[in-house]
């Protein structure tokens, strides 16, 4: 019988692919990135494939049509720049795609179909006529099974490293005589994406992206190759006797030049010549993943939605980005890079599985430190595109302090220590105009545009009547200094002087506690307001308060600026339905606010300020409120629990439809902490 959830057509039974590949061979194996290319793993002992439970969580069925085809979503993994669906259609037997990471196109709508042939028959068997389709994603694997004129076929993807998927094609005979089965594997490239040529163990195409797409099979010659299309032939034939099966395998690779290709040619032969192993190897590594993100049932399929999101939207190392990282959403052309404060975002999530990853993820952007201490607002393969004229909101110390915590590695944090206070005292330095010790957002190039940008809140209310000032040498703020600016500030004192302590710089640890609490008094001085009891933004001069309510005024708790009697007052207007306990909760200004809207800050829900505003409840005890919140936010976010649909940029407060990317990377972030720190353990 099929899998639970499975995607079928007719209801015929596929009862022997699914009890073998139900007993996969695998191991508990070290936490780790990327494979190693040395050569083959050993293969480990038999344990239960975690995967099997999550079948289709997220819906990546679909056939491109044209090289920009975007209504198409796809799965890939360790860090690959290329990622694939699961085709049907014309196009069974082979997996949509692969999908290019780096341009947003489509090399081909299915580089590598495999084809059969009953030599006893002398006659090509018709996959497009196959029945009791079954189509499958699971994390970290796709799975395409059907059956076709008695014999049951199942093409399993996995990727093998940052480079290779691995693709494998079991054939069970379920006839009543013997057989004699020829392997075939063919594909076609969309117009205009490159062109193919013949290689040692199959064929390449060179894109016109300036990367290169290979095919390579366990055995089998290219006997035809033109520009658009290919066909291999010749592996030794399959003899099956009834209930027999047997198996072959081929590998698709996206790499960046000729030269990095031809270094992956030894993990590509290693995978030929044992793909058990990196099988193994592979649910292993998931069955890792999903044992560390279990925080008990409760939303457990959002908890592997976001796990599954944020491997998608991960990179490796390419071009000029140095260190792994994860774009905000592979679905979107334009989120093809590295922004800042997505980053400590995805590595405060990412450390709860992969904490190697997470570490990577908060060292590209280090990498990009300038002289002053500035870290860049977004970095790009080509980094001509990076954009420096502005920052990000400062929360790389609770990224680093985070992955700390389930790493207890002291030498990351003894790396990343100096820098870290060299990017601190930045702000002093560039964006606090009038040198109280409040900073500003601002920019370098003195505009407005790019100032917001470095809020993160690109155009949220509480910045309508902003104006910039000058703070000399090439250094310019907005009007005002941002409350929420100033928490974050905060915490990262409080980071800093926790990071000095487990470095035994106990003076250091004591000049931060003591800068902590000098800031601490000054944002509640002149940024509450008893009256409303809330946290506001004032003007540069301190001569007023910008009373718009925004979740601004909810970082404080987060960050422990915030006494009881401040917590109490701002937990108050969180919970008020007039004000952020909408239908999904925690809008990104108050709904009874001048400006409310559904625009993209001005009222749309985003999960990471939703995430802040619960944990802030939970820092002053009040468990109850941050558990009703989370489950309003996770029982009407449409499409996130109970839906195979993609994970969402953000969300309408009143009706919790998604809007703008689809596969966000923060939100599955925020999404997958939520779970496991606040619902997933409930009783």
């Amino acid at each position: 019988m099929a899998d639970p959830g499975v995607t079928t057509k007719n209801q015929t039974s596929l009862s022997t692919l699914a009890i073998a590949f139900a007993a996969l061979l695998i191991c508990a194996c070290p936490e780790s990135t990327n494979p190693s290319d040395a050569g083959p793993p050993a293969l480990p002992e038999p344990q239960v494939d975690l995967s099997l439970a999550f079948a289709n969580i997220l819906d990546l069925e679909g056939l491109p049509t044209q090289a920009e085809d975007w209504s198409v979503f796809t799965m890939s993994d360790l860090g690959s720049w290329q990622s694939f669906g699961l085709a049907n259609g014309s196009q069974l037997g082979a997996f949509s795609g692969p999908f290019s990471l780096l341009d947003g196109r489509w090399v081909s709508p299915g580089l590598l179909r495999l084809g059969l042939r009953d030599a006893s028959a002398g006659s090509a068997l018709d996959l497009d006529a196959a029945s009791d389709v079954a189509l499958t994603s699971f994390p970290g694997r796709l799975q395409q099974r059907f059956l076709v004129e008695g014999l049951e076929v199942q093409l399993d993807l996995r990727f093998v490293s940052s480079r290779s998927a691995l693709v494998s094609a079991t054939i069970v005979n379920q006839r009543q005589s013997d057989v004699t089965i020829e392997i075939s594997w063919q594909g076609t490239l969309f117009a205009g994406v490159g062109s193919l040529v013949s290689s040692r163990r199959g064929v390449h195409a060179n894109l016109a992206s300036g990367m290169l797409a290979a095919v390579s099979v366990l055995d089998g010659e290219a006997l035809s190759v033109s520009r658009q299309a290919y066909a291999i032939e010749g592996a030794p034939a399959l003899l099956l006797a009834p209930q027999q099966s047997g198996q072959t395998h081929a590998v698709v690779t996206l790499a960046f030049s000729a030269d990095e290709l031809a270094a992956e040619q030894q993990l590509i032969d290693a995978v030929l010549d044992d793909p058990e192993a990196y099988v193994a190897l592979g649910v292993a590594r998931w069955n890792a993943y999903l044992a560390k993100t279990d925080a008990g049932s409760a939303y457990r399929d959002v908890a592997v939605k976001s796990l599954q999101t944020l491997v998608t939207n991960w990179r490796s190392p390419a071009g000029a980005l140095l260190h792994d990282g994860l774009f905000p959403s592979y679905a979107i052309w334009y989120f093809n890079g590295f922004w800042a404060w997505d980053s400590w975002k995805h590595a405060a999530a990412v450390a709860r599985f992969d904490t190697e990853l997470a570490k990577q993820q908060i060292r590209t952007m280090y990498a990009y430190q300038d002289a002053d201490g500035m870290i860049p607002d977004v970095i790009y393969y080509d980094p001509s595109e990076n954009n420096l004229r502005n920052s990000k909101p400062p929360l790389s110390a609770w990224a680093i302090w985070s992955t700390y915590q389930l790493s207890d590695d002291a030498a990351f944090v003894d790396e990343m220590y100096e820098p870290l206070v060299r990017y601190h005292r930045w702000w002093y330095l560039a964006r606090d105009n009038d040198r109280d010790g409040l900073c500003e957002y601002g920019s370098t190039d003195g505009t407005l545009v790019a100032a917001k940008w470095e809020s993160g809140m690109d155009n949220a209310v509480r910045f309508d009547a902003a104006r910039m000032v000058s703070n000399g040498g090439g250094n310019w703020s907005m009007d005002r200094e941002s409350v929420d600016l100033n928490a974050y500030l905060y915490a990262e004192k409080r980071y800093l002087a926790d990071m000095a302590t487990l470095l035994d710089k106990p003076d250091e640890s004591d000049l931060w506690q003591a800068e902590a609490e000098a800031l601490k008094g000054k944002i509640n001085r002149q940024m509450f307001d008893p009256q409303s009891g809330y946290y506001y933004d004032v003007l540069v001069d301190g001569s007023a308060q910008i009373r718009i309510q925004g979740p601004e005024g909810w970082i404080p708790l987060w960050a422990g600026v915030a006494g009881q009697a401040e917590a109490a007052a701002v937990r108050r207007i969180i919970i008020n339905p007039s004000k952020f306990a909408t239908y999904v909760p925690f809008p990104t200004v108050g709904r009874d606010q001048p400006g409310f809207s559904d625009g993209y800050w001005r009222g749309l829900v985003w999960l990471d300020q939703a995430y802040f505003g619960v944990a802030g409840l939970q820092r002053y005890g009040y468990d109850d409120d941050a558990l009703a919140l989370t489950t309003s936010l996770m029982d009407h976010l449409q499409g996130v629990a109970g839906s195979q649909a993609p994970i969402r940029e953000n969300y309408h407060p009143l009706t919790g439809a998604g809007r703008n990317a689809n596969h966000f990377s923060w939100s599955a972030a925020h999404l997958l902490m939520l779970q496991m720190d606040v619902v997933g353990l409930q009783p």
